[in-house]
């Protein structure tokens, strides 16, 4: 470590300090992204260390400053140095494009010895989305996905704007009823980020065959879709990704919830949408009984835009989880329901069935359909 180095706390982490009985305080450092709090006993002359660890004075300042060895100013910045608490000035955030500052600095909470906040960013900028169904769900998480950066979005849905998706679906206005939400949607994305390439597909997909020759390269599908049914198009789309051995995210409302989060599945080594049909994990109170249409209303249901929003955040971010790995996806091996009267959620484990007809076996099987 050299006397002539400066360094500087890490972006995203704060200081508090709380004062002893005795001569010393307790000086705990909050992540702010991870919630990660590091704390330890220090005198008050390591407090006046660390106050100026602020990117303008080197080691050897510091020590004149303080009147303290720096030998000792060295091992507490070593010290810090582990914990990912500083960083030395040159090494703060490398070349970021001002958009994503704030972005990369959350990031910040999760860098490693390997990898550094920018590389997540950079995860994000060279992965390729797969969106399917622009609806309620799928127009939110390709406006989260568009802002975040995304190297390129493919965007799949047949239908045009009509009056009844302006309450609840994102970036769709008056002026665009009878457009192609495709259009409208790349267009928007444009006006957002030009760096970020759109693939549109006007096609409502049938087959797992329709799909493939647009999964290459693909990091991540979501499924938002849900005509004729979304049990359908699910079946359709998690065929599809496993012929490639795609993660994909199960996203919208089903079963007669309105804030379902569905799976999100990591082929042959997390539970599939198949082991959950094939499983029965459904709802206890509905176990043994069979869903009968009455009306039409019944089958399309109703929501409000936040909810439809919150919902589709919660699977944007697991997404991002997914493509730079600062985190678990949240719903892996699970879903949820969302309880937007009490804002609590009920989250269910979804077991890796060894027998399941999609991901049972140990060898990729071949799609049909």
């Amino acid at each position: 470590m050299n006397h002539n180095d400066v360094y500087v706390l890490k972006d995203a982490v704060s200081l508090f300090r709380k004062q002893t009985s005795g001569p010393y305080v307790i000086l705990s450092f909050l992540f702010h992204a991870s919630r990660l709090v590091v704390s330890f006993k220090a005198s008050g002359s390591v407090l006046d260390c660390i106050k100026l660890l602020d990117g303008d004075h080197s080691l050897q300042n510091i020590s004149q400053k303080v009147r303290l060895p720096t030998r000792d100013i060295a091992h507490l910045v070593r010290y810090l140095v582990q914990n990912k608490i500083v960083v030395r000035k040159n090494n703060a955030a490398g070349m970021i494009d001002s958009r994503y500052v704030r972005q990369v600095n959350f990031f910040a909470s999760f860098e490693t010895s390997f990898t550094k906040r920018a590389d997540y960013q950079r995860k994000i900028r060279e992965a390729h989305a797969v969106i399917v169904g622009c609806g309620g769900i799928g127009s939110w998480v390709v406006e989260h996905l568009a802002r975040c950066g995304m190297g390129k979005l493919t965007i799949i849905d047949p239908d045009v704007v009509d009056c009844t998706n302006l309450s609840r679906q994102a970036i769709y206005s008056e002026e665009d009823i009878g457009r192609k939400k495709v259009d409208v949607l790349k267009e928007h994305i444009q006006r957002i980020n030009r760096d970020v390439k759109v693939h549109t597909v006007e096609e409502n997909i049938k087959t797992p065959h329709s799909l493939l020759p647009l999964m290459k390269g693909v990091s991540v599908v979501l499924q938002c879709a849900d005509h004729p049914d979304i049990e359908v198009v699910n079946d359709i789309v998690s065929r599809a990704c496993f012929h490639f051995s795609i993660p994909h995210i199960l996203c919208g409302g089903y079963d007669g919830h309105l804030s379902y989060l569905g799976q999100t599945v990591i082929p042959y080594k997390t539970s599939c949408w198949r082991c959950y049909v094939e499983g029965r994990v459904y709802e206890r109170s509905l176990r043994g009984f069979e869903h009968v249409t009455v009306t039409k209303a019944s089958v399309q249901g109703g929501t409000l835009s936040p909810i439809a929003c919150i919902t589709a955040s919660i699977h944007a971010l697991d997404a991002i989880r997914l493509i730079t790995g600062f985190s678990k996806p949240l719903m892996l091996d699970s879903k949820a329901e969302l309880d937007f009267l009490s804002f609590s959620m009920a989250k269910k484990r979804i077991p890796r069935k060894k027998d399941c007809s999609l991901c049972g076996e140990p060898t990729r099987r071949r799609i049909r359909g």
